[in-house]
């Protein structure tokens, strides 16, 4: 805003005016140089997780593939006769992308400690010795065969080469021998190797006893068969011995410990690069705040200095304007970081069919906003609202965010009670509520959804959930207290409320910004039951025409006349 005046009187420049700005000036260098480089530093951990993750999901794609192989086509015509298979396949494809991922990973300047460096060649290495180690299984089940072909099949022609010999044999002999081979292969026992090897010299002493010189000839042919059928057998038995005659033993074993090594050292680099990433944004929002004030204090103190007369109030009011821009400037790129910290919307579109997000902040940063995590088979989803609003309200998202990935992803509670009541003891404890009578807290809804079973947890702290199951809609309450804020309640129990969700069913979670919204001919609050009225008006439609009508409808009750009154979020989700 311009004030026009008299006569403009020329600032003076002095020595100590000189050294302030150029202070200032250092300092806001000093911070973008700082966060750019924080921004870029957990731009490239997130980026090197996200590729992890990949790896980790070819190398179980690859052993569900070995597992297929072992189990079904090993013992099919197709493999023996020509060496291929779709799974031996989708196996060298997911192993030979590991890989290369692996190769690019190390060359690249992604890997910028020597942790991660020996980390990477720890997996890449194991990597190598799974695909030579799986590739020698394929070779030793072709070479065995299955049925009338390969090893197994030389051994039942040898065998029908016995039957049908024209020289009287006791036949009870061939069919132990066969008895105690098949023991061994269905039950892979070493035990049945000896009793085979005995049979073979019960058979040939019976062959050696009913020789005559008018079949010499005959059953000089009938033992070379035997000893041929005995070497086949042998061979399989070492076959058997190599691949692994349990899980834990020869390549099997090797190829398990490598797979259990890569998951191992992939989860250790994912655990650095969390605590990387969680050090690095703490430091980020530290360093914003800490030079933020310092830059404002310095703005008002010259403001408040260069205070002199009539004819400097032009100068003064510039100078406010100036620190207005620059605050509302620092204002933006904080919501900028707040909306890169704290926003996890791409989890909601892996796991809901459909989804809405209302957020609305009063100022330019927020005191509300919504968290999402997926871990194994379950959800967790939470809309949040802090004490205050702007800066204030912005800041103690940070912390209920921080707090939030601890209770969740670090400690791996999912029970929204055990949650609520986790985030209550740690806030109480960072704030120190428990002794003085400060009183920050926060309203929190928060569920957690199990999808392989579609069973739903949900937790409140003075937040309630909307649930429509077909027409029908199940508002679960939350408990009557906040999280933190101890100078009002010392003792608290939260509640977890169980329920079963069914594919088209919609929940719905949201702060008290948009009930609480002032605006219509009458000038008061649109109320909680309205905005449920509004809500089984629409609920059966898709979600985002629903998201267009919650923002037409709040836009209407606002008019020009009224401005927003807290901060509004809203979520939806259908499964």
């Amino acid at each position: 805003m311009s004030i026009p005046t008299k006569r403009v009187v020329p600032p003076v420049f002095t020595a100590k005016a000189i050294w302030r700005v150029g202070i200032i000036l250092i300092l806001n260098i000093g911070l973008c140089i700082f966060v750019l480089t924080s921004i870029r530093q957990i731009n490239r951990y997130q980026e090197l997780r996200s590729t992890l993750d990949e790896v980790l999901i070819r190398t179980e794609l690859a052993r569900l593939s070995e597992r297929n192989f072992l189990l079904n086509s090993a013992i099919t015509e197709k493999f023996i006769t020509t060496g291929e298979d779709p799974e031996i396949q989708l196996a060298h494809q997911n192993i030979d992308a590991n890989l290369e991922t692996l190769n690019v990973l190390m060359n690249s300047a992604l890997i910028d400690r020597e942790e991660l460096r020996d980390e990477l060649d720890s997996i890449r290495t194991q990597m190598v010795i799974y695909r030579v180690a799986f590739d020698r299984i394929v070779t030793l089940y072709q070479e065995k065969g299955f049925r009338d072909w390969g090893l197994e099949g030389e051994m039942r022609a040898a065998i029908h080469h016995i039957e049908d010999s024209p020289v009287p044999l006791d036949l009870e002999y061939m069919l132990m021998l066969r008895r105690h081979e098949k023991d061994f292969l269905l039950r892979r026992d070493l035990s049945y190797e000896k009793k085979f090897q005995d049979g073979i010299w019960d058979f040939r002493k019976h062959l050696e006893g009913i020789g005559t010189s008018n079949n010499r000839s005959e059953l000089k042919q009938l033992i070379d068969t035997l000893l041929h059928y005995e070497s086949l057998f042998y061979r399989i038995v070492a076959i058997e011995e190599e691949i692994g005659l349990q899980n834990s033993e020869g390549i099997k074993g090797r190829m398990n410990i490598s797979a259990g090594i890569i998951a191992q050292s992939v989860e250790r680099t994912i655990f650095f690069l969390d605590r990387r990433v969680k050090s690095v944004t703490q430091n980020l929002v530290l360093a914003i705040a800490i030079l933020f004030f310092i830059s404002t204090a310095l703005l008002i103190y010259r403001t408040l200095k260069n205070l002199r007369q009539e004819d400097i109030i032009h100068l003064k009011n510039k100078d406010l304007e100036k620190s207005h821009e620059n605050i509302t400037a620092s204002i933006n790129y904080a919501r900028r970081i707040q909306q890169g910290i704290l926003s996890h919307a791409q989890y909601v579109t892996d796991i809901f069919s459909e989804s809405l997000i209302i957020y609305r902040p009063r100022d330019i940063v927020s005191g509300d906003f919504y968290w999402f995590a997926h871990k194994d088979e379950k959800v967790v989803v939470a809309v949040v609202d802090c004490t205050g609003h702007g800066v204030p309200g912005a800041f103690m998202t940070v912390l209920a965010n921080a707090l939030l990935n601890q209770v969740v992803i670090e400690k791996g509670i999912d029970d929204p009670a055990e949650i609520l009541h986790e985030l209550d003891m740690l806030l109480s404890r960072i704030l120190n509520q428990g002794g003085n009578d400060r009183a920050e807290g926060m309203d929190m809804s928060i569920v957690t959804l199990n999808v392989l079973d579609n069973t739903l947890e949900f937790g409140g702290a003075k937040s309630n959930l909307y649930l429509f199951q077909g027409d029908a809609l199940r508002q679960v309450k939350g408990d009557k207290f906040s999280i933190g804020n101890h100078k009002l309640i010392k003792k608290k129990h939260f509640s977890t409320h169980r329920l079963h969700m069914q594919k088209g069913d919609t929940l719905y979670l949201f702060t008290d910004g948009y009930p609480d919204q002032f605006g219509g001919e009458e000038s008061r609050k649109f109320l909680v039951k309205n905005f449920r009225n509004l809500l089984c008006d629409i609920h059966w439609r898709d979600l985002a025409f629903q998201e267009k009508t919650l923002e037409d409808r709040l836009d209407r009750w606002m008019g020009k006349k009224y401005a927003q009154t807290d901060d509004i979020t809203v979520v939806g989700l259908r499964l």
